[in-house]
């Protein structure tokens, strides 16, 4: 069974309601592997409470499955830091003022000056510039931020790269860079094959009514 994050399985406090709760724990026990899809990066994910110890999670738009019972990564697509510093100088060249991020899991740096909105995570470390703190052999996402809405640069971003790299917008704020093939499909993909299911059954969850819940 496998279920999105925001706007499907947590409620509108950004929470697993009892119901959910309930549910999850009845797959967990009925020996159904309960599968977490999201683009969300793991350290948002190990602290929501609700969730099924036995749980897969695909975070990252698939750059990562980890699974929570032997708190191991069963499965890592990064890219590589030199094909990254590529993207940056042609990035850096075409525009300038642009702005990076990147996830290292579990630290998300970002560049000085990178805007977020309120409600969004502070980043873990700041650097002046992405490339002084790129001295690991693999990045699981760049993160790219232009003038502009990301909807409108998210076209340029993909007209511009190879398709070595996948180019995703979930915000208005900024666009997402990660390894072809990283995303949320092609993970639950390697998660039936892991597993030997003959069957994959997705649900949606809703919390519905959540007074006080």
């Amino acid at each position: 069974m496998a279920t999105d994050l925001d706007g499907t399985l947590l409620n509108s406090h950004g929470t697993v309601s009892p119901y959910s709760r309930g549910v999850l724990a009845a797959l967990n026990e009925a020996g159904f592997t309960v599968v977490i899809m999201t683009a969300r990066p793991l350290r948002d994910v190990v602290g929501l409470y609700g969730l099924p110890e036995g749980a897969l999670v695909a975070c990252g738009n698939g750059t990562l499955i980890h699974d929570r019972s032997s708190d191991f990564d069963l499965h890592r697509n990064y890219m590589t830091v030199r094909k990254v510093k590529e993207v940056i100088d042609d990035l850096r060249r075409i525009t300038p003022e642009v702005r990076l991020g990147g996830e290292l899991n579990p630290q998300l740096f970002l560049e000085d000056g990178f805007l977020l909105p309120e409600s969004a995570e502070p980043p873990t470390e700041t650097a002046q510039r992405l490339e002084a703190i790129l001295d690991v052999p693999e990045l699981a996402k760049l993160i790219v931020q232009l003038p502009g809405c990301a909807t409108e640069y998210l076209r340029t971003l993909r007209s511009r790269l190879p398709t070595t790299f996948e180019v995703t917008c979930s915000s208005d704020w900024f666009c997402e860079i990660t390894a072809s093939g990283a995303n949320k499909a092609e993970a639950l993909k390697l998660v039936v094959l892991a597993r030997g299911c003959t069957e994959v059954i997705s649900a949606t969850f809703k919390s519905v009514g959540v007074r006080g819940g």
